[in-house]
Parts: C-alpha cells; sequence; structure tokens
C-alpha cells in the first residue's frame, strides 16, 4: 500500500498528537502508523497517510490545505497554564 508520508517537526506540548488527530479528522485523513519521537522540547514525527478511499494524498492543493490547517493549529495553540488551587 502506497502512503503519503507527512512530517511534523514543532515543539513538544500538551495534547499535541489530539490536534493533529482532529485536523486529520476534519480533513478525512486516515492514519496507518506513526513514528512519535520527543527529543527534549522538540517533536519529529512521521505520519503514514491515506485519504479516505486508502489512497495516497498526491493532490498538492489538498497536500497545501492539511499543511496550512497544521501550521494555523499548531502556531495558534497556547500552552495551559497550572492553576494554583
Amino acid at each position: 500500500n502506497k502512503q503519503t508520508i507527512l512530517e511534523l517537526i514543532t515543539t513538544d506540548r500538551s495534547g499535541l498528537l489530539s490536534q493533529v488527530g482532529r485536523v486529520f479528522n476534519k480533513h478525512d485523513i486516515n492514519l496507518h502508523s506513526a513514528r512519535i519521537t520527543t527529543i527534549g522540547s522538540r517533536v519529529e514525527d512521521m505520519f503514514y497517510i491515506t485519504d479516505m478511499q486508502s489512497q495516497p494524498i498526491l493532490d498538492s492543493s489538498k497536500q497545501e490545505k492539511l499543511r496550512e490547517e497544521l501550521i494555523y493549529v499548531l502556531d495558534n495553540t497556547k500552552p495551559k497554564k497550572a492553576s494554583n488551587t
């Protein structure tokens, strides 16, 4: 099976994989496997994905929309502060 490989390099934070999963869901992306690597506060993840028909995502406009949404979601996530209760 052919899959598209999406590489994500960012700063680690709580809920990161959940955010990525929501973006995949919104864009009808199937996640087949992933390699999750965290080095200190740096995340280097590889996601092996397809469309809903289990085909690689070859359309450049779909790739760009997915890329833009991931960047938007990850850039606009504020780290949650610990509460003093």
